[in-house]
């Protein structure tokens, strides 16, 4: 009997240590609830604002956005607070990376990227990881501190004003361009850059990479030398997200990169939740 009653004692012991554990963690997802309404309320103040603008059929267009978030499910909730929790992972997982690349620079382009949906209609975490790309070719061609840091600010925003100038994805942009900063030509075509090896070559000699066009490009040259021609053909699309930006494909890429960062924010006060 004493046998009996001491593992009845440590079952129920047992039994009010996990109680204590699930009271915890429901304090915290209750918590994190309260900062989805809140971001939401933001949300849906920065829509009804592009509603304004837009006339009565850009409100209803607008409302098609808001709703969902008002008549959320409790099931909708949860995949919500996944998504919520892989988004602020994936972001951790970025500005980890991102420090280590940019180094002693890296508060600069950590600011730079609170700006991203707004100025280039990339969330946080794609601003990031697509600076560090370009902050790695930067690397490769003998650049360092502040000049890896502007290399990759001004790449991301010529990405940026090509998705928005030729109709496609910021991340489409990004490939291409990186893709012609590794040699490869055929990608950038879509947005009508031609990179021969002539014209890289002239490019290379305008900046003082070479004394001579007959000179062979070393691979750290041909980045600079093509992103020099990129900038140069393509100074029709600079500027083109920030003049079209109140235009409905913009101010979607716009709320798509906030909900994401708003998502990932409360993902962050989940994440010991889900590590205990």
């Amino acid at each position: 009997m004493a046998t009996e009653a001491l593992n009845a004692g440590a079952v129920y012991s047992e039994m009010i240590l996990r109680m204590e554990k699930f009271d915890a963690a429901m304090a915290t997802i209750q918590s994190a609830l309260k900062k989805i309404d809140s971001e939401t309320a933001k949300t849906k103040s920065k829509l009804a604002g592009l509603a304004d603008g837009m006339g009565a059929v850009g409100k209803k267009m607008s409302m098609a956005f808001t709703l969902p978030f008002s008549v959320m499910s409790f099931a909708a909730i949860g995949t919500a607070l996944g998504d919520s929790v892989k988004n602020a992972s994936d972001l951790n997982e970025t500005v980890s990376k991102s420090s280590v690349i940019f180094g002693t620079s890296s508060k600069d382009i950590m600011k730079w990227s609170d700006g991203a949906a707004q100025n280039l209609g990339m969330s946080k975490r794609a601003a990031l990881d697509s600076a560090s790309s370009f902050a790695l070719f930067a690397k490769q061609a003998g650049l360092s501190g502040q000049a890896v840091n502007d290399f990759s600010k001004q790449n991301v925003q010529m990405a940026a004003d090509l998705a928005s100038f030729f109709n496609s994805s910021p991340e489409e942009a990004i490939t291409a361009m990186t893709a012609a900063l590794r040699g490869e030509s055929e990608p950038i075509r879509r947005y009508n850059i031609l990179l021969d090896d002539a014209s890289l070559r002239q490019a290379a000699l305008k900046k003082g990479l070479i004394s001579t066009t007959k000179d062979a490009l070393t691979p750290q040259q041909r980045i600079l030398a093509a992103q020099s021609l990129i900038m140069q053909q393509a100074s029709a699309a600079v500027g083109d997200f920030a003049r079209t930006s109140n235009q409905l494909a913009n101010q979607q890429r716009i709320q798509a990169a906030e909900y994401e960062n708003v998502s990932a924010k409360l993902g962050t006060s989940l994440l010991p939740v889900m590590l205990a």
